[in-house]
This record gives structure tokens, sequence and C-alpha cells, in this order.
């Protein structure tokens, strides 16, 4: 059979080429290669389709039909030997993949995804996400994750277990992300068929929140008036261990923001990234954007979580924050604004709050319920003390931003977020007066009740 053979035939015209070789013009100028040939002890002949010309050459047709015969005469149909081929095929693809798939490139990969989906995980989400595996589980990261086993986590967390105060915490939510990760390999990219953390679910709580941290209302008290005293100038002479650095202009800033977090219960960066064209002070502000809904100084914060905005009332004691930070920022569209440049020359928000956070665990003695002073602290501390005065977790859960009535997707109008603020101002008032020993505390309660339908505070 040759070139010219093929190219000669008319529409539907058939070239034999023998053994059972055939090649039949097809209307579109093409020519589709056949071959009949009877399995043993068959009647009818099989009638099979090798392939189409000029995709297919005459060599590669000649050669298929060879293996087709040979398949045919040992009573194979080259259908199912073409299907059983196909699924080898697949299956050494597969195995390509899973030997690719590394927890790098995973990680990298599900954090791409984390992004797209709605709503997307903030930023610092994704950062601390990485940061959390690629610290505990460091040696794993060009491992393939089919080969990361129920042993080498043990290992890890036993290994962070010893290493200190905070490193158990660390070691769990490292594992918590990992978790989730290879959850995303099993179900989405396939190249597992078991998550090696599922191993943990009865036996290790991986759990960062089984015992219930909080500062009790005269360690609150010592801490406000720690930083209500920095402004005098004999403060850093009491505390030698620190140096000038950690009182300047930007960490004076984060103790701000700090007062601010224990005030509101509101998540650190929710803090730290306010503007100051969604905080309302002056009554000519509050009055215009709430459109008669709002009762009185308030902002707006950006829920991390729904990626929302939600309005929070200004108490007494936060008021005196936001004059101070007025008058320290004039100029910057922040509340908190950063002494630095970003990666693109700009200024833009204190992106973290941790340093004055260790300065204040080198001047404070340690929290009777928890290892440190940090911003989950000051968020369950806040919460503690609402549910003590409210007995209701929905109003907790509604202070703290956790949900509202727009979490179905609603677009949240000024009116609203006004009419929000308002409905909680009275409940702020008297947390904040808790809080900073101005009103009489509550009953004392061991744990929060987990009585609402949105579960504990996060």
């Amino acid at each position: 059979m040759k070139k010219y053979d093929i190219n000669k035939l008319k529409y539907q015209e058939e070239f034999n080429a023998g053994r059972g070789l055939k090649v039949r013009k097809n209307k579109d100028g093409t020519s589709t290669f056949l071959l009949r040939k009877k399995m043993p002890k068959a009647k009818a002949p099989l009638g099979l389709s090798l392939g189409v010309y000029p995709d297919m050459s005459i060599d590669e047709a000649q050669a298929k039909a060879v293996t087709y015969r040979n398949l045919i005469s040992d009573g194979i149909d080259p259908r199912a030997w073409e299907g059983e081929q196909d699924r080898i095929r697949e299956q050494e693809e597969a195995e390509e993949q899973a030997k690719q798939t590394t927890l790098r490139n995973a990680l990298e990969r599900y954090n791409q995804v984390c992004v797209l989906k709605q709503p997307p995980n903030a930023p610092r989400t994704i950062q601390d996400r990485t940061n959390a595996i690629q610290s505990v589980f460091k040696e794993f990261l060009d491992k393939p994750v089919r080969d990361i086993t129920t042993i080498d986590i043990e290992n890890k967390l036993m290994q962070w277990a010893g290493q200190g105060i905070n490193s158990p915490a660390q070691g769990r939510k490292a594992t918590r992300y990992l978790r989730s990760i290879l959850n995303y390999c099993k179900r989405r990219l396939q190249v597992i068929t078991d998550n090696p953390v599922d191993a943990f679910q009865n036996e290790i709580s991986l759990s960062s929140s089984l015992n219930k941290i909080y500062l009790q209302i005269p360690e609150v008290v010592n801490m406000f008036d720690t930083l209500s005293q920095m402004d005098h100038p004999e403060f850093m002479n009491e505390y030698p261990e620190c140096s000038p650095y950690e009182f300047g202009e930007e960490r004076r800033a984060m103790f701000d923001a700090i007062a601010l977090q224990a005030l509101s219960g509101l998540r650190q960066m929710e803090v730290l990234s306010l503007t100051w064209d969604k905080v309302y002070l002056e009554k000519e502000q509050w009055e215009e954007e709430g459109e008669g809904d709002a009762d009185g100084a308030y902002f707006e914060a950006w829920k991390s979580k729904t990626r929302s905005y939600f309005g929070v009332p200004i108490t007494t004691s936060m008021e005196s924050i936001f004059l101070r930070r007025k008058r320290l920022t004039k100029g910057s569209k922040y509340v908190f604004p950063s002494t630095k440049r970003d990666k693109n020359g700009e200024y833009t928000y204190i992106k973290s709050d941790r340093r004055a956070y260790s300065t204040l665990n080198k001047i404070l003695p340690k929290p009777r319920k928890a290892d440190k002073y940090n911003a989950n602290l000051m968020r369950h501390t806040f919460a503690d003390t609402a549910h003590k005065i409210t007995r209701n977790m929905d109003i907790v859960h509604s202070m703290t931003g956790h949900f509202s009535k727009l979490d179905d997707g609603k677009r949240a109008t000024g009116r609203y977020i006004a009419f929000q603020s308002a409905s909680n101002r009275t409940y702020f008032q008297q947390v904040n007066d808790v809080l900073l020993d101005i009103a009489e505390p509550p009953e004392e309660i061991d744990e929060l009740p987990n009585d609402g339908p949105f579960g504990p505070v996060k």
C-alpha cells in the first residue's frame, strides 16, 4: 500500500492491502484504515477501525494491523486490550503525578485554590499556613505526599511537644493545616487514597482551644494601667530589660492597637487595618453615614472571616484611643500607620503587633490562665467577659463579628452597619466597664457553654 493508492481513491472507495487490511475514502478527503479478521471459533469477523490517514501513517497502520492480528489469533479482542492499555497508562500517569506531588507543591497549589474560593482566604491566613507547614514539616517539603505516614506526623507532634511552651500549639496548628492540604490531595488531586492525619481523630486532639484562656479582671486592669503610664518620661527607667526602641512611635501605635483589641474583641488584623474613612467620631459623621440609625460614634471593621463590614460602637474607653490616634496620624488614611514602606514603596498599616506583645510579656506578670499575652488572649478575654454579662452566645458572636444577618451574601448597607453598632452599644459599654474595673464584674463561671447555634467563639 502506497500513498498513491490512497490519494487516488474517491469517496467511499476502498483499497485492499491484503490480510484483512483496507483503507476507505471519507467525505472530507481523509481515509480510514480498517481491519477485518475472525476470532478463533467465531462465525463473523471483527470489524475494527485502526485510525485515520494522514493523522496515522501507512507504516503505523500496518504495524497496528500486525498487533491486532496477533491478538485476535490468541483469542483477545483488540478493543478490550486497548481499554486495558489505557487503564495501565492512566495508572502510570497517576503514579508519576503522585511522585511529583510533594508537600511543597501541594501547599502552593492549595494556597492558590484558597485564594479563588468564596470567600477567599485572607493573605494573613495563607501566610500563617505557609509558615506553620514550613517550620514544623520542613523535612517533608520535598517528600511526595503519598510517602508521608501517620508515624511521621506522630513523631513530629512528639518532637514539637518537647520544645517549649509555644511549640506544642504550633505543632498542632501545623498538623491541622496539613490535614486540609492532604484532604485536597485526596479528593481533588487524587494522588493519595487515605489521609494519614485522620488516624489522630480519636487518639490525639489537634484542637487549639481545649483550655479556655482569658485574662482575669485584675490582669486586664494592670495591663491597661501599664499602657496608660507609657507616656511618663520615667516609664522606661523601670524596665531596663527593654530597649528604647520598644517604646518608639510605631511600637506605641501597636500598644494602642492591643488596647482596642481588648476593648472590641476584634481580631488583630481587623484592628490594624482600620482606616479613618470608616471611623465616625463626630456627630455629623455618624448621623450622615448611619442615615438616622446610628445612636453615637462607631466604626466599621472588616470581618476577615466573612469578608464584609460590620459596625462596632465606640465606647467612652475606645474614644480616648481614637482621639489619640487622630492626633498622632494626621495625613495618614490608616488609624495604625506603619513607619516603614512596603515592597511597593508605599506607607500602609502595621501588619503585625507581635513585637509589642513580646514587650508586654517582658514587663507584665505571666497570665494565670494563659501562657502569654497575645491577640487571641485579648479576643478570648473579651468574649469570656461578654458571655458572663449577657449569658447569650448569639450576642457574643454578634459582638465579635462571628456572624451577622448578612452572612448569607447580602450587601451591608450603611444604615444596617449603623443599626448593628447601635444594637450592641450597651453590651460593649458594659464589657468595657467590667474590663477596666469601672463596673462590678459578673459572677464567675468556669467555662463558656456552647449554647449558641454557631459554636464557640473563634
